[in-house]
């Protein structure tokens, strides 16, 4: 029996020590993620000839994706898409801010658009949730005049999961139409942070 105690006490040490060590590692990894989207801000702002002050780059705690991935009809869009999509949420929480410039991270999403978010029509009026379209004509109807865009922000995306994370990310309500697809599903129907 004080063998089995013993052995029980140095597995329950061992896994202790591994807890720790791993737990500091994801906190230097969000250090560096946070180091890297900054760097990665300010470059894509001087290739625009602007600069994103520092202040404004999002906190790495602020882009950690969810604790639990989500998914539609056992669909995944993979990590680099999941990580692009929260680079373009916080790129629209900075526009919307008035603080960012640059590009907005969707060139590292290489599929089509097939659905648009608007955040801020041509208009300045901000929508939260942001409005929700399946195709771009009627998208078009509320972020272009004339063949200018403005200061619209909005963004076009391959499927329902990106724009779900894109809208989370941005720190926006998770507009009725994804709610449906099933996610952000809460106890009120509607999610938001």
């Amino acid at each position: 029996m004080r063998d089995q105690t013993a052995a029980l006490e140095a597995a329950v040490e061992v896994l202790r020590v591994q807890v720790e060590a791993l737990q500091l590692e994801t906190n230097q990894l969000r250090s560096d993620l946070a180091a890297a989207q900054q760097r990665l801000s300010f470059l894509e702002s001087r290739t625009l000839g602007t600069e994103v002050p520092s202040s404004s780059a999002p906190a790495a705690s602020s882009l950690s994706p969810p604790a639990r991935s989500l998914t539609g009809a056992g669909y995944q869009v993979g990590v680099e898409r999941e990580e692009a999509c929260l680079g373009i949420g916080a790129w629209v929480r900075q526009s919307l801010a008035g603080a960012a410039h640059g590009l907005s991270g969707r060139e590292r999403i290489s599929q089509q658009s097939r659905y648009y978010l608007v955040f801020k029509n041509f208009d300045q009026q901000v929508f939260n949730p942001p409005l929700f379209f399946e195709s771009w004509a009627p998208c078009a109807e509320v972020v272009k005049r004339r063949g200018q865009l403005g200061n619209s922000i909005f963004i076009g995306l391959p499927t329902k999961r990106e724009c779900y994370l894109v809208t989370v990310a941005a720190g926006s309500i998770v507009p009725d139409e994804l709610i449906a697809f099933g996610y952000g599903v809460g106890a009120t129907g509607r999610t938001g942070r």
